[in-house]
């Protein structure tokens, strides 16, 4: 997803706060595109509950980034609402199970850059990233 399509989807949310979804969707309040993409989705929520637009961070995980832009929790059975990081450049370290396995899985550490979604953290607590990659 680019920052175009960001800020677009973002926009509507703010656009539609205090809507009901009903409205938003039957209303044609928003484009159809933001509801078929996760990450969209995301944006647009962050808006319409008057959250800031996030500011692009970059952190570490251990592992690829998913194709589908969600961490999987193991313990919960479900997919969390973004890519799970270890720790954010200029945050304390968090300390997980999820970084012990990681550890003891020998999957590589990766330097990843996303935004930090403020509607919800991890199962363990850990921060989640929308729009996530692999940092150049």
């Amino acid at each position: 997803m680019n920052a175009t399509d960001i800020q677009a989807a973002y926009d509507a949310g703010k656009a539609t706060a205090g809507r009901s979804i009903d409205d938003i969707v039957y209303g044609d309040l928003a484009p159809e595109w933001i509801f078929e993409d996760f990450t969209a989705n995301q944006f647009f929520e962050i808006g319409r509950q008057g959250y800031n637009l996030p500011d692009l961070v970059y952190g570490w995980r251990y592992g690829d980034v998913p194709e589908c832009s969600r961490s999987r929790n193991y313990r919960e059975g479900r997919l969390e609402d973004g890519v799970s990081v270890m720790q954010l450049d200029g945050e304390d370290k968090i300390k997980t199970l999820s970084e012990l396995r990681g550890s003891f899985d020998n999957r590589p550490k990766i330097r990843v850059s996303g935004y930090r979604n403020p509607l919800d953290d991890g199962g363990d607590g850990e921060p989640l990233l929308l729009a996530c990659s692999v940092a150049t």
